[in-house]
């Protein structure tokens, strides 16, 4: 199992990164041993947190003086969940920065840029957590809407949020990237088509006028794809966790014992090593 990893700085090259050293220095991610965040500096980060004229996380980023791509906050939630499912442990230094289109986030001061990591940090900590769980689930503050259809549209917390995870996945491609038995690579499709469904209606169109969804219209799939979504996350998380992780665990090297010529010969035989499998 990998070394739990400080949450780095995102920006440390630039002034704003400098700032945020501060911020980074004894931050760590829990209860994911490979990333996590215990926050050593809880008391100031909490008492910036209830500061009243501090902006929330989703103000913040949709505030005008963000740079242009920066996630919204559904898509940040759906980028999370793509990042706890790694198979591979990644720095959240290096992650943050895609979050604003690796421009700078412009903070407008320490206590803004400490206000906004922490809630970050809670975000991850909460998909992290359901992740390990196994019981991973949209937040409570992205809800699907009645009518499956109008989840494709562009202001539904649900199509932010399956691109937000698009986003994550694709930028994570080379670790899902392991050979796996044909079966287990369908289901990794069709979990991520169940997934990624919402990102775009017109991608899904498509997928249905070229006959990937059988003879059912797309209001159908849209409807099903809602119906078994939380047993796809579940799904993906543990592929992700547990399946995929196996390929990047480190390798126990075996402890090899030194067989004496007079000891008794491993193969079980009762001679002598040195008169069974230890003959030159």
């Amino acid at each position: 199992m990998s070394e739990p990893r400080t949450l780095g700085c995102a920006v440390s090259g630039r002034p704003e990164g400098r700032q945020l050293r501060t911020v980074f220095r004894s931050v760590r991610l829990q209860p994911d041993p490979r990333l996590a965040v215990a926050l050593t500096e809880a008391v100031a980060i909490i008492c910036l947190v209830t500061t009243p004229d501090l902006p929330s996380l989703r103000d913040f980023l949709r505030h005008a003086a963000r740079p242009a791509g920066t996630f919204s906050y559904h898509e940040l939630q759906g980028f999370l969940f793509a990042m706890a499912c790694s198979p591979e442990p990644v720095e959240p230094s290096e992650w943050l920065p895609i979050l604003f289109n690796d421009k700078p986030a412009s903070f407008a001061s320490e206590a803004e840029a400490q206000h906004i990591l922490s809630q970050l940090t809670t975000r991850y900590n909460e998909v992290n957590a359901a992740v390990l769980e196994g019981n991973p689930s949209l937040p409570d503050d992205c809800p699907v809407l009645p009518d499956a259809m109008a989840n494709f549209d562009e202001d539904a917390p649900l199509a932010a949020w399956s691109h937000g995870f698009l986003a994550g996945h694709d930028w994570l491609d080379e670790s899902w990237d392991v050979e796996l038995p044909q079966e287990m690579e369908d289901e990794l499709n069709a979990i991520l088509l169940t997934l990624t469904l919402f990102a775009s209606r017109d991608v899904a169109e498509r997928f249905q006028q070229e006959g990937d969804f059988g003879n059912e219209t797309l209001e159908n799939v849209a409807a099903r794809a809602i119906e078994i979504l939380p047993d796809a996350m579940a799904s993906y998380a543990h592929m992700g966790r547990t399946v995929l992780a196996d390929a990047y665990a480190p390798v126990e090297q075996r402890r090899v014992t030194k067989v004496g010529r007079n000891d008794p010969c491993p193969c079980g035989s009762g001679k002598k090593f040195k008169q069974c499998h230890g003959q030159a």
